[in-house]
């Protein structure tokens, strides 16, 4: 079952009681995902490239793609988002961005979530999404990555994601400099990257959580 809530910044996320966890933090979705993917994240990583190439783990909501999308930096991002699975475009349909973020974040929102999966699709002429129905142990990309947005469930939630061999898979497919994100700050995924060829930062964290993780390979 799949309960939708309205968090403490007034945007809503998804409460999953197959696996007793939300989907974005109680303290605020909006806020925690500019926080840990944008800022800490495709902000801190930007330079001056003409493109970008960002892998989610975890699509979820679509949050984290909305939020790139509608940044307006200047140049091209291709995002490419994994989940195995994925939520009806019914059940995202409920969310509130648009309200949140204003009428044109909810129209890109609206283009993002009824996009077909496994097919690339433009939202606007700098932003191109690719929603792909696989786990990044099966998923081969075309291209290598600048940016990682690590969002599955947390590491008690769901262990099988936050592996050795999912992390190396993800190594495996960055460029040199790229910057991978998450809310998590576990010393073990924290060792694994270091392990992977990461320089790892333990950051401060979104209101509710005491830090996060920020590595560049």
């Amino acid at each position: 079952m799949i309960e939708k809530i309205v968090t403490k910044d007034g945007s809503t996320t998804l409460f999953s009681y197959k696996v007793n966890e939300s989907y974005r933090s109680l303290h605020g979705a909006v806020a925690e995902s500019g926080y840990v993917f944008i800022n800490a994240g495709l902000k801190a990583r930007f330079t001056n490239e003409e493109e970008l190439s960002v892998l989610e783990v975890g699509f979820g909501t679509g949050l984290n793609c909305l939020l790139t999308a509608i940044q307006n930096l200047p140049c091209r991002i291709n995002y490419v988002s994994l989940d195995i699975e994925p939520l009806t475009e019914e059940t995202l349909s409920k969310m509130n961005y648009a309200m949140q973020l204003g009428e044109e974040a909810g129209e890109a929102y609206r283009r993002i979530i009824s996009s077909p999966w496994d097919q690339s699709v433009a939202i606007n002429e700098k932003f191109t999404v690719t929603k792909v129905s696989q786990s990044i142990i099966d998923f081969v990309p075309s291209t290598k990555f600048d940016v990682v947005y690590f969002d599955p469930f947390g590491p008690r939630t769901q262990p099988e994601a936050w592996k050795y061999e999912v992390f190396k898979k993800i190594a495996d497919y960055c460029n040199q400099q790229a910057v991978l994100v998450t809310y998590s700050a576990k010393g073990e995924v924290r060792r694994m990257l270091a392990e992977l060829g990461f320089q790892v930062e333990r950051l401060v964290g979104p209101e509710g959580k005491k830090h996060m993780i920020r590595a560049t390979k």
